[in-house]
């Protein structure tokens, strides 16, 4: 008679990390990767790291768009900018660009943009962050910006409210201000970010909080796009625009935004910021 053979444990899987010894990736990701035809493994692999991540920071529900430039992530074709999150914020990439490439969508011109079909509330509690390099612009009055300067003296992350658009390479805020910036590096990556509740907004760059300022933005419904199709002031007319990602209702406090910094280093920007 043969002795009965002993119950061989399982090798849990950790979500995002196929450590089991196949590929196991999060739900969401998984999803994102057939959405899009996400093939390359390195791309899958974090980008599924950096899902499981943020919801185990409690920073993901609340994102109402997250999109990634680099081609390797995305579709990397066409005109749309798949959203990795939510099907309905699909981007469209105008017809004049920008076009994809290895580290994110390439700007070089003016009119280049991405539009989205988010509106946002300006004068509410909200958070937007994007991981950029380089950019064209000017230090303009009614501009509240920050980021890495290049030549010109411009900045990357705004809102801007003039023409009732979001576009995060700087801030129009209707009101006279100064630009806030934090180094004059342009062939770096950076992670700007600002985060926004009624009265006060407060501005990052990497994990580094650079300024906060009492402020008042106009009320009303605003188009969030990557890029601006206005004129070359107000628009990344060269650049590199890697990741966004928002959040429409949520200010992200400061501890938070450095772990966003830190989970995007780690994962999709892994070669890319600082």
């Amino acid at each position: 008679m043969m002795a009965d053979i002993p119950n061989i444990p399982t090798i849990p899987t950790v979500p995002g990390t196929g450590s089991s010894g196949g590929s196991s990736f999060d739900p969401d990701a998984a999803a994102y990767f057939t959405r899009a035809t996400v093939t390359d493994a390195t791309a899958k692999q974090k980008i599924s790291d950096c899902f499981v991540q943020l919801k185990a920071a409690s920073l993901w529900t609340d994102i109402t768009q997250f999109k990634i430039g680099r081609s390797a992530y995305n579709r990397g074709s066409g005109s749309t900018v798949y959203d990795c999150k939510n099907a309905a914020m699909d981007g469209t990439i105008e017809a004049t660009g920008p076009a994809w490439g290895v580290d994110g969508l390439v700007y070089d011109s003016a009119q280049d943009a991405v539009t989205t079909p988010q509106n946002q509330s300006m004068d509410g509690s909200w958070s937007a962050f994007a991981v950029v390099k380089d950019g064209i612009g000017d230090t303009a009055t009614n501009r509240r910006a920050i980021g890495t300067n290049n030549a010109n003296g411009a900045t990357l992350l705004f809102l801007q409210s003039d023409d009732k658009s979001i576009t995060p390479f700087g801030c129009f805020d209707g009101a006279t201000a100064v630009v806030s910036s934090s180094g004059t590096d342009a062939t770096e990556f950076h992670m700007l970010g600002i985060t926004s509740s009624p009265g006060l907004q407060t501005f990052y760059d990497n994990s580094t909080e650079i300024d906060s300022q009492t402020i008042v933005l106009e009320a009303g419904s605003h188009a969030v796009q990557m890029g601006s199709s206005r004129a070359a002031n107000e628009s990344m007319t060269a650049g590199v625009f890697s990741v966004m990602i928002i959040y429409g209702a949520r200010r992200i406090i400061t501890a938070e935004e450095a772990t966003i910094y830190g989970i995007l280093k780690a994962t999709i920007c892994s070669d890319q910021l600082p």
